[in-house]
């Protein structure tokens, strides 16, 4: 495409170069309706039947040979400094192609043409499919160079050939094989022009490379894929009227099929026009491309719906003045076809704005739709209504291609305002419908004409709101969408641990004022295994289907520890599928244990799975080394985790002395106290320390551990303490507090809410953690913010929250007799407690949230740029 035509803007010279354009469809259409008129009164409806059959063929194959290329190999030719050796990779390919389909279409011959007469035409016709192939790759050198009067020149010429020659033909009573030979003779002398144009061009052709034979080849399977679906969606009607419903009613829908061409031709013509509009403005924003793309949709459903009712009303009169009274029973099937103009014209305009923002696998999903709903309905409705059944077939499988480009193509990006162009509509058609009845004894010319004067009367009248509105496209501010993310991890309120209480925090944060979210929840604690594995399949699939109708900026996955390394590996997979980039953020604590623990298949499964991340985020230093071991090549950053400090901080009494009464009322729901225990807290009047554990038992966190030291904390050192041990628990749990004698002093045994915790953090004295494995824990953060000295373990990310000694100790992870020992001085030193204490709270301070969240907002934000910008680039490279 070169300079000029992307500077087409709306309201210059679209319609002058859609006039052009229409010149040569109306060649075309002379041909193909002068063409079959003299083959319906000169020849019999057999005849007439076998030739659809033939050229339906023929149109499929010669479709096909040229890949679908000529818009590719136009906008490379256009920028390549090389052009000869490019050219010749391009013909090489195309000619091989060419080959494929031509030996493809002798083979269908023989299976879709009972007569032997169309088997014979059937092979003559199949020799045109290879000058057809090199035929568009001149077609692709005159558009690189803005030649396209030379097409359409040379376009006029060979219709022009290929109606009079026929005709002379037909006129003499030679066969349907001598027709084609004459097909196939214009079609060479076609060849022989544009090879000639290419020669003057570029001199001989070099010799072909093998590396722009393979770049050229992964271009041609989407091309190539949507041109054969598009071919096969519009000729299966006529080959299965052949085969099913007999030759009698293949004619009646071939002559029928002759008024829906026209419409066609020229719609095809106006979006060949409007596309580079539609490129550029993509670029610029996509209200713009919304508000260009709805205008024209207002203009081509204006056009199409006159037609619509004129097929359905003055079918018959038409057939029967043009193709005789043997084909008044084709007018149902006219109008259906008639009808089916109208989502033809939404499929165009919607189609441009797939192609304007590369998103033509839509456009391709839409075409497989209608072969498929095509092909069903063929074979229920052709055997029962003939003509008539091919027809609302095609009617119905076009408005199901309508469906899926606007519902889950265009409606994520801008609206075309479908209903808004029909409504638009409504008076000037109203009024034609009315014109045409009253006047419809009157004969079809008055019909036809009044009925057309009322209707160009009546857009007269509502031109204003048909045509593109320029200013408000070159003068309107584009509107900023917020970026997309589409997050997947733990349901934030019903799972316990540190994704959910991130994800939970993501979600109040500001961060939903800059950008919108999605969050699909793949892991709840609740339900059994079947239940998750339900919960998993459903999120599986409502992630694809997010993937596909709203179009995230970025898609950002948390990744957990245990099954889920898996399970983000099969979303993460299909995001990468889809053509997206993944974001993922790594929590696990349990992660390389886990790992170094599964066979080699499924190390691999995991290495694969989640290695299609374009980035990690690891919320530690230690966890971002494993990372780099198992991925060397990719982009890891550390962002900690962070919590709210301000909900945590004690009060101003808190590192000074607890109030009994305080200790006393529990801020949530208390069980396995003893009735006793007031009078055992107490020691020289003073209330017991109590120390907080929140943690998901029976995973590393280190819960038997803890009880089997303050067993020897009590029976040993003889201190007396107070005990919330909080987390989902585990089956053992109960069974070691009652063997471990410590029942009497646990105050709180279970998971509590999230809004809950802060109660407890408040109440205690000394937070404990003797953890196994961890990546960066969120309830240690919450602890310091809380003032609390924190017993924990040097594993995963905690020796960056906090140092032995300062702001409490580290001991190795089993060491229960150490664990006793720092327990028992804390519990004795309450100066010592206050002075760690102290620090924790201004070491909390760098893990506050809002620092966290600036960090990962900065993340997000990149990522979504970078998404915009590869989107830019390609549709910058398409427009060029």
């Amino acid at each position: 495409m070169n300079a000029a035509m992307l500077k087409t803007g709306p309201g210059t010279s679209i319609l002058r170069n859609t006039l052009w354009m229409a010149w040569s469809g109306a060649i075309n259409i002379a041909n193909s309706v002068v063409l079959w008129m003299a083959l319906a009164r000169w020849r019999t409806t057999a005849e007439v039947g076998q030739f659809a059959t033939v050229m339906s063929l023929y149109t499929i194959f010669i479709t096909v040979c040229g890949l679908g290329l000529t818009p590719y190999l136009a906008s490379e030719l256009a920028r390549r400094p090389d052009r000869r050796r490019f050219l010749s990779s391009a013909a090489l390919l195309i000619f091989a192609a060419s080959i494929v389909c031509t030996l493809a279409m002798l083979v269908t011959g023989q299976f879709t043409n009972q007569a032997a007469s169309a088997q014979t035409a059937t092979f003559i016709l199949s020799s045109a499919i290879i000058p057809t192939g090199i035929v568009s790759i001149g077609e692709a050198v005159f558009t690189a160079f803005g030649l396209a009067r030379v097409i359409a020149l040379a376009t006029t010429t060979e219709n022009l050939l290929r109606t009079i020659i026929p005709l002379a033909l037909l006129y003499r009573g030679h066969s349907l094989p001598v027709i084609c030979a004459s097909f196939v003779l214009v079609r060479v002398a076609a060849c022989m022009v544009y090879g000639l144009a290419a020669w003057q061009r570029f001199g001989l052709p070099a010799l072909p490379e093998q590396a722009l034979i393979r770049e050229i080849a992964k271009a041609a399977p989407t091309f190539a894929g949507v041109t054969l679906l598009a071919s096969l969606h519009w000729q299966l009607g006529t080959v299965l009227t052949a085969r099913l419903g007999g030759e009698t009613a293949a004619a009646d829908f071939a002559v029928a099929a002759r008024f829906l061409v026209p419409a066609m031709i020229l719609l095809w013509s106006y979006v060949s026009v409007i596309q580079p509009t539609a490129a550029r403005l993509a670029q610029e924003s996509m209200p713009k491309l919304g508000e260009f793309l709805a205008s024209c949709l207002r203009l081509v459903l204006a056009l199409a719906l006159p037609v619509a009712v004129g097929g359905l009303t003055l079918g018959m009169h038409l057939l029967v003045l043009l193709f005789g009274a043997n084909y008044a029973g084709a007018s149902l099937a006219l109008g259906f076809l008639a009808a089916s103009i109208v989502p033809f014209g939404i499929v165009m305009i919607a189609s441009r704005g797939l192609i304007a923002t590369q998103r033509q696998h839509l456009d391709l999903l839409a075409n497989l739709v209608a072969v498929v709903v095509n092909l069903l309905a063929n074979l229920l409705l052709i055997p029962r209504f003939g003509a008539a059944g091919a027809a609302c077939a095609q009617f119905l499988s076009l408005t199901a291609m309508a469906v899926v480009e606007v519902r889950w193509g265009t409606v994520p990006l801008f609206s075309l305002r479908v209903w808004e162009a029909f409504w638009l509509c409504r008076w000037p058609l109203a009024v034609m419908l009315d014109v045409i009845l009253l006047s419809y004894n009157a004969g079809f010319g008055v019909s036809l004409a009044l009925g057309g004067i009322s209707y160009l009367l009546g857009l007269a009248w509502i031109w204003p709101q048909l045509k593109p509105n320029r200013g408000a496209l070159t003068a309107a501010q584009p509107v900023q969408p917020k970026p997309r993310v589409l997050m997947l991890g733990a349901h934030p309120t019903k799972t316990l641990g540190g994704i959910s209480t991130l994800i939970s925090d993501i979600l109040g944060s500001s961060l939903t004022r800059e950008f919108e979210f999605k969050h699909v929840v793949s892991q709840m604690d609740e339900g059994g295994k079947f239940a998750k594995l339900t919960l998993m399949l459903g999120a599986l699939l409502r992630f694809g289907y997010i993937l596909l109708r709203w179009r995230p900026d970025v898609v950002y996955v948390h990744v957990g520890g245990n099954a889920s390394l898996y399970r983000k590996g099969v979303f993460i997979t299909l995001a990468r599928l889809a053509g997206w980039r993944v974001l993922a953020h790594f929590h696990a604590g349990n992660f390389a244990p886990y790992f170094n623990q599964q066979s080699w298949f499924g190390k691999q499964c995991i290495l694969r799975g989640l290695g299609l991340s374009r980035k990690f985020i690891a919320v530690s230093q230690e966890m971002a080394g494993w990372l780099s071991e198992l991925w060397p090549v990719a982009e890891i950053t550390v962002i900690p985790n962070g919590v709210r400090t301000e909900l945590f901080a004690p009060p101003e009494t808190h590192l000074v002395v607890r109030q009994a009464a305080s200790l006393s009322k529990s801020p949530g729901k208390t069980e396995w106290l003893n009735d006793d225990a007031s009078t055992s807290w107490q020691l020289a009047g003073q209330p017991s320390p109590r120390l907080l554990f929140i943690g998901k038992m029976g995973f590393l966190k280190g819960e038997g551990d803890l009880l089997r030291a303050l067993q020897i904390v009590k029976a040993e050192y003889g201190l007396s303490f107070r005990l919330d041990l909080l987390g989902q628990l585990s089956g053992e749990i109960g069974a070691l507090c009652q063997t471990t004698g410590l029942a009497s002093q646990i105050d709180q045994l279970g998971p509590v809410a999230l809004t809950e915790r802060i109660g407890y953090f408040q109440r205690a004295d000394i937070f404990v953690l003797p953890t196994y494995a961890e990546g960066m824990p969120i309830a240690v953060i919450e602890a310091l913010a809380a003032g609390l000295p924190c017993v924990t373990t040097p594993v995963g990310g905690i020796p960056e929250l906090m140092r032995d000694g300062q702001e409490g100790f580290l001991i190795e992870p089993g060491d229960i007799r150490t664990l006793a020992a720092r327990l028992a001085q804390l519990l004795r030193e309450a100066e010592l407690r206050q002075a760690m204490g102290a620090r924790a709270l201004q070491t909390a301070a760098r893990f506050d949230l809002k620092h966290v969240l600036a960090r990962l907002g900065d993340e997000l934000r990149q990522e979504a740029e970078a998404t915009g910008l590869s989107l830019g680039t390609m549709i910058e490279k398409s427009s060029n």
